[in-house]
């Protein structure tokens, strides 16, 4: 069981997390995805995308970006239309977080985090919420 919802931010930004160490697949990262489109909703969070799936876990969302435009605006308002292949980009929100969003890419089949020592905490409790809803 992952900790209850507080006002804190889930990465305390003045730490350094070295010792947490992230290893994502493109299965993992294709995981997340399903479990996305499958338990979330939608909900728009930037101007570019509208009604984004994502998931609210623990205070922070996980929000899918598309690998085109074109999808969003097609298939957003419904999910089960959506395909794992449609979307290359994992936003990690945390809003009480001095740094707001952290992005996980999917680019030529490798996966790419932009700030890998922030984001292993927000990992361990997605996998652990995925896990607990199979």
């Amino acid at each position: 069981m992952f900790a209850q919802n507080t006002n804190e931010p889930l990465v305390n930004e003045n730490m350094h997390n070295t010792e947490k160490k992230v290893e994502l697949t493109k299965a993992d990262f294709e995981t997340i995805v399903k479990f996305v489109l499958d338990q979330g909703q939608t909900r728009t969070y930037c101007n570019k995308y509208n009604n984004n799936p994502y998931f609210s876990i623990n205070g922070f969302n996980i929000y899918l970006d598309p690998i085109h435009q074109s999808i969003s605006f097609i298939k957003n308002e419904n999910l089960a239309e959506r395909k794992v292949s449609d979307n290359d980009v994992i936003v990690i929100e945390d809003e009480k977080s001095t740094r707001r969003y952290r992005e996980i890419q999917l680019k030529n089949d490798e996966v790419i985090f932009y700030d890998l020592a922030s984001t292993a905490p927000y990992m361990e409790v997605i996998f652990e919420t995925i896990n607990e809803n199979k």
